[in-house]
């Protein structure tokens, strides 16, 4: 146990002669509470720790601590405490208790503090935490382990997230080129971040799967920028093992670290244990245990001391050990030679000295007796920021010695000069006011010092100061890095307001132009915002006369990172000043496609379909606002035409489009994703003209696109052959010009099965997902994935391996806010689920992941036949079917007859193949059930419809006639013929790999042979065969509804029950 601030344990400290109090004597080992420490290879031994004199009174804060440590060291999960406090209560102090703990039981303990003063460093207190972690793994055993998860997991994004996080080249020794840098694209920017996001989620997850544990603390949560506190949120929420997150703010009413406080509050947040520890001010009597440590004195003797201090600090920790050094450097508290021990008179330092609510004000007036040179170089410092670089800091010291009068120091030479600063740092390092940080770094000892040198400059001044720092800092502008070229621009933005002269308010919009480039390659897109608005803002009047491409360049960038950070109100602020300004419409092109997104995204179609053909127009294609029949059949057969004059190989020889024309291309392919559900009869419009286009001006790296969607419609048109075809070449045409193959996707939906088998092609689909993430095609990449976990669950793929698969997309999809896509796939999760055996009622999707869909629909106000809605019935049905639930999939054929659900999609998805499947047996059911003729005319009518398709060339229908066949066959009464026909559709489904539907076709075997020759041997084999199937499948819900099905069958047996049974 943790030694009790009651122990009676005899405490001793000595001091030279003429010593001052610093932060490192008041926390010297020699005074500190010292605990036997155990050994810490045994993790269910009790973690002992050491507790420094300022920390008494924190027993119970730092016991939670250390418990949540060990939870972490044992159950091998991962857990969250969040520490708030005011000021200087000791929260920093408090944490860093756990450090030895960690380390002496074989983990890691890392740290990274958020800084008041923007870094220049893209978020610098996660580059802190990252870049440590990995050169501590690096020294561990574990080493060679991480290295390969770290490469398995990242892949090639491993390279852009090494050029980010440096620490990663140690690690893994891996090379970075120029190559790998991110460049700002149109729309790529929201996607561009929350890949980094991933790539920071994989890269913890990767280091937390080796065997020791990790503790890692933010620090100065209020400091955080909001980018910084998603990427928090969401490694909060996604790293489950053996991690300890402890994350400690200040208390505020509206500072940015509320909303993930709150956050974490919610059930859905996290599963694993969140505490929460409020520090507060010490009481009088842990005041005075801490007062008598420090000065080696009683407690009795130190009490009326104690008392002064309690009354003129509140028992705020670091305003006491301030306080203590306010009174030695007054000579308020004293020495004795004679005695040697600290002597004070209480009548003196309760009338001498005064502590406010500001400790600000306190460390000032401690600051009096402080060399002037100190203060100036200190000055400077905070105005760098938390960390800050020994070179710049040297850089800007240097210019200020120089401009200095009053220093006597301007004689001296650059080396002297650099000697001169040293000593600066030396003494400031003496006084604690700094420590080392990092190669080359320092940071400051507490916030509360940076703010303290802060406040003494004038604010006034203040502005100035930045400026001149900023200009230092310019002046070495050849051999600044990109981190040193941020600084001078924020120290320059800092100082706008006393910039004067156009050309030196040009020159900073230049320079923050560039600073916002420099700021998407480091991920950080809302930074970069912010320097395109600050270089518009200092923009001159007629900047689009005379300026005219920087200020093209500054709003449309500005436009785009606002569009991709979700600030619709500075996207039409920027889009507004490039439409009235722009001068030729290629430059507006951009600006228009943005708009179209803006517009879509705000529920506006009419709007962006109006601005789509007006600009359209300008650029020569002419589109019905609000196309009928007439148009769509005419513009059909125009292009039916054109295609006709020219072969796949002429096609795949035309020349490349030339700019103007691949304008009106992008323009179309925007639009055509974004109201497509809004009016689909224009995106059919649209997709002809892509083609033409296409066809007369060349080809470009939209026109895969337009090819797939007329691929689309002649399935729609039952000519698959030509359907076929066009799809084929739309797959060349994209590898030919190497576009993203997530905008071809839907080849592998609708368009393959009518031609290949159609196991394996989830593959493809999840060669798409990843081509199209890469590309920054984020919506088609999704769906791309999303059809890929769907066909591993139709064509019988293991069902552990289809839920990972769905739920790795189904996260994507809530990182990127695919509210379509995730009505769309939570039914396919949730059927998977239910198969496996996770819901009370496998017939009904009503999981959690189902719950919540409910809960967003009734949010958002979906209209029910809308998006997920026909799959969720869909799904229902199917499953209705796969468990014998006649009646309920009866309701759902009829729902679906009545409201013609699949009359725009027939013949097209393979979903509707499957849907055909079971249709067919339903009716074949319902006839046995009910003896109605009209279930068995509708039976025969959809076996004809796939004889039809199958002639046409589908080959996903050819394993499954053969079950209906057999199903048929069972009404003439041969069960010869009947085991026989069920064999052959058995043998069929296997071949064509459907493990599902080879279950299936045993099961049915087995309900035929059952039900209507009563043999029970030939039907516990074909159950005995279903139930393996079912069980290699993962199906565990049909593996019991098979057992208690046709337990008393099996019972009844007499040849051979002991071995039917034990394997059931």
């Amino acid at each position: 146990q943790i030694m009790s601030d009651t122990s009676k344990s005899k405490f001793s400290v000595s001091f030279h002669k003429g010593e001052r109090i610093t932060d490192s004597t008041l926390s010297n080992d020699s005074c500190w509470h010292s605990i036997t420490s155990i050994d810490f290879s045994n993790k269910a031994d009790r973690i002992a720790e050491v507790v420094k004199p300022h920390l008494i009174g924190r027993s119970f804060e730092i016991e939670q601590i250390l418990k949540a440590y060990d939870r972490v060291c044992g159950d091998r999960l991962s857990e969250v405490i969040f520490v708030n406090g005011t000021a200087g209560i000791g929260k920093t102090s408090l944490v860093e208790t756990l450090r030895e703990a960690v380390v002496k039981s074989g983990g890691l303990y890392v740290s990274g503090k958020f800084d008041q003063i923007r870094q220049p460093d893209s978020y610098a207190a996660l580059v802190s935490v990252f870049d440590d972690i990995c050169d501590l793994t690096a020294q561990s055993k574990e080493a060679d382990k991480v290295k390969s998860v770290l490469i398995e997991s990242l892949g090639e994004e491993l390279k852009v997230f090494a050029r980010f996080v440096s620490g990663v080249i140690n690690l893994t020794g891996i090379s970075v080129t120029v190559s790998d840098e991110v460049h700002c694209t149109d729309f790529s920017i929201g996607k561009e971040f929350i890949e980094f996001k991933q790539q920071c989620k994989s890269f913890l997850n990767s280091v937390v799967s080796a065997k020791f544990p990790i503790v890692i603390f933010f620090d100065d949560l209020q400091f955080a920028d909001d980018d910084s506190i998603e990427i928090l949120q969401s490694l909060l929420e996604s790293v489950h093992m053996n991690t300890l997150f402890i994350v400690a703010y200040r208390d505020s009413t509206n500072g940015p670290q509320n909303e993930l406080v709150k956050k974490s509050k919610e059930p859905s947040f996290t599963k694993r244990p969140v505490v929460d520890i409020e520090v507060k001010n010490l009481c009088y009597d842990d005041l005075n245990k801490m007062i008598s440590v420090h000065l080696s004195h009683k407690p009795n003797i130190t009490a009326s001391l104690s008392d002064i201090c309690h009354k003129k600090t509140m028992g705020n920790p670091f305003y006491v050990l301030q306080y203590l050094k306010l009174l030695q450097s007054s000579k308020l508290l004293t020495l004795s030679v004679e005695s040697e021990q600290w002597e004070w008179d209480e009548e003196r330092v309760q009338s001498e000295t005064d502590v406010t609510c500001n400790v600000l004000e306190v460390i000032r007036d401690k600051l009096h007796n402080i060399k002037v040179e100190v203060c100036e170089i200190l000055k400077l410092a905070a105005c760098l920021g938390f960390m800050f670089e020994t070179e710049m800091l040297f850089i800007v010291a240097r210019a200020q010695i120089l401009l200095s009068a009053a220093s006597n120091i301007t004689t001296l030479d650059y080396s002297d000069n650099n000697i001169f600063l040293q000593s600066i740092l030396s003494i400031a390092r003496k006084e604690c006011y700094i420590e080392k940080g990092r190669e080359g770094m320092y940071k400051w000892s507490h916030n509360c010092l940076m703010q303290t040198f802060s406040s003494m400059i004038p604010e006034d001044e203040r502005m100035k100061l930045h400026l001149f720092i900023g200009e230092s800092i310019m002046k070495n502008g050849a051999r600044l890095t990109d981190r040193q070229k941020l600084l001078m621009v924020n120290q320059l933005n800092m100082g706008t307001t006393c910039v004067e002269g156009p050309e030196k308010k040009l020159l900073l919009s230049k320079l923050n132009l560039e600073a916002g480039e420099i700021s998407y390659s480091k991920f950080a897109f809302a930074d970069g915002l912010e320097y395109f608005e600050c270089g518009v803002a200092l923009l001159p009047k007629k900047a689009w006369r005379n300026e005219y491409e920087l200020s093209l360049k500054l709003h449309t960038n500005a436009a785009n990172a606002a569009l991709g950070i979700g600030n619709t109100g500075k996207t039409r602020i920027m889009v507004d000043a490039i439409l009235e300004n722009g001068k030729t419409l290629g430059d507006k092109v951009l600006a228009h496609r943005i708009n179209v997104s803006l517009l879509c995204s705000l529920g506006f179609y009419e709007e962006s379909i109006h601005s789509v053909v007006l600009v359209l127009k300008q650029l020569g294609v002419k589109l019905p606002k609000h196309p009928n029949l007439f148009n769509i059949f005419h513009e059909l057969s125009i292009t039916r035409r054109c295609l006709n004059k020219k072969s796949v190989d002429e096609i795949l020889a035309l020349p490349k489009m030339e700019e103007c024309r691949v304008r009106s291309m992008q323009i179309l392919s925007c639009i055509a994703r974004d109201v497509y559900l809004h009016t689909r009869d224009l995106v059919v419009i649209i997709c002809l003209r892509m083609v033409r286009l296409s066809l007369q001006h060349g080809i470009c790296e939209y026109s895969p696109q337009g090819f797939l969607m007329y691929g689309l419609i002649q399935v729609g048109m039952k000519n698959f052959r030509e359907a076929y075809r066009i799809g084929a070449l739309s797959l060349r045409l994209s590898e030919k010009l190497q576009t993203s193959k997530a905008d071809v996707y839907a080849f592998y939906t609708s368009i393959n099965h009518w031609r290949n088998p159609f196991v394996g092609v989830e593959k493809k689909l999840l060669e798409g997902y990843h081509n199209g993430m890469d590309a920054g095609q984020v919506s088609n990449a999704l769906f791309a994935g999303f059809n890929a976990g769907y066909a591993m669950l139709c064509s019988g793929c293991i069902l552990q391996e289809t839920v990972q698969q769905l739920r790795l997309i189904h996260d994507r999809m809530i990182e990127f806010n695919e509210i379509l896509g995730l009505q769309y796939l939570r039914p396919v999760l949730q059927s998977a689920l239910n198969l496996m055996g996770e819901s009370e009622n496998p017939v009904v999707l009503n999981g959690e992941i189902m719950r919540v869909e409910d809960r967003e629909c009734s949010s958002s106000g979906s209209n029910p036949k809308e998006h997920g809605t026909i799959l969720s019935s869909l799904l229902s049905f199917q499953l209705a079917c796969l468990f014998g639930s006649w009646y309920l999939a009866d309701h759902y054929l009829e729902l679906f007859c009545k409201e013609k659900i699949f009359h725009r999609s027939k013949n097209c998805h393979f979903a509707y193949c499957f849907f055909n499947l079971y249709a067919a047996i339903n009716y074949f059911e319902q006839y046995r059930l009910t003896g109605q003729r009209k279930n068995r005319v509708r039976f025969r009518k959809v076996k004809k419809e796939m004889k039809r398709s199958i002639d046409a060339g589908n080959v996903l229908y050819k394993p499954m006639i053969k079950l209906l066949e057999a199903e048929e066959i069972v009404l003439k009464a041969n069960i010869t013929l009947v085991q026989a026909a069920f064999d052959a559709a058995i043998t069929e489904m296997a071949q064509a790999g459907y493990l599902n539907l080879e279950a299936f076709c045993n099961e049915r075997a087995g309900d035929a042979v059952k039900h209507y020759f009563k043999d029970r041997e030939v039907a516990s084999m074909f159950y005995l065969n279903a139930k393996r199937k079912y069980k290699k499948w993962g199906a565990a819900a049909k593996v019991e509804r098979v057992r208690k099905k046709y337990e008393n069958l099996i019972l009844k047996k007499t040849k051979y029950p002991s071995t039917i049974i034990e394997s059931f």
